[in-house]
This record gives structure tokens, sequence and C-alpha cells, in this order.
């Protein structure tokens, strides 16, 4: 989980929650579907994360997940 504010020093305060969350994949054969919410899906492996273009809280919150599954990062 990782907590932050998206707009620090305004009023109202405001937080956003981000929760990471994992499965596994029990049809690889099919491509995932991407639902209304989104403008696009991507698949990665846990060594790819470090270079993707995206906050370093959201990072870090999949790489906590990995850990806590006993898997790396």
């Amino acid at each position: 989980m990782w907590i932050y504010q998206p707009l620090p020093g305004t009023m109202p305060e405001r937080r956003v929650v981000i929760i990471t969350y994992g499965c596994t994949v029990l049809t690889p054969d099919l491509e995932p579907a991407l639902s209304h919410e989104h403008q696009q899906i991507g698949l990665f492996t846990a060594d790819e994360v470090p270079g993707l273009t995206m906050p370093d809280g959201y990072k870090q919150s999949i790489a906590a997940w990995h850990r806590r599954q006993g898997r790396r990062p």
C-alpha cells in the first residue's frame, strides 16, 4: 500500500491510496482484457518494474508485494 498527496498544500487536504495486489494467471494463453477504467494494459516481470515510467511509490509497493510472497526483488 502507498499513500500520497497529489496536490500538497491545497485545501481540503486530499490523499490517494494505492493498493497493490497480485494474482496467479490461470489462463496464460489468453490476453488480459482492458477495462473501461484504463487506457492501456501491460504485463511486466519483477525485474522490468524498476525501469518503468511510474512513481517510485508504485514500484516500492510492487517490490513489497513480491517480498511478502517470498519472491524477488
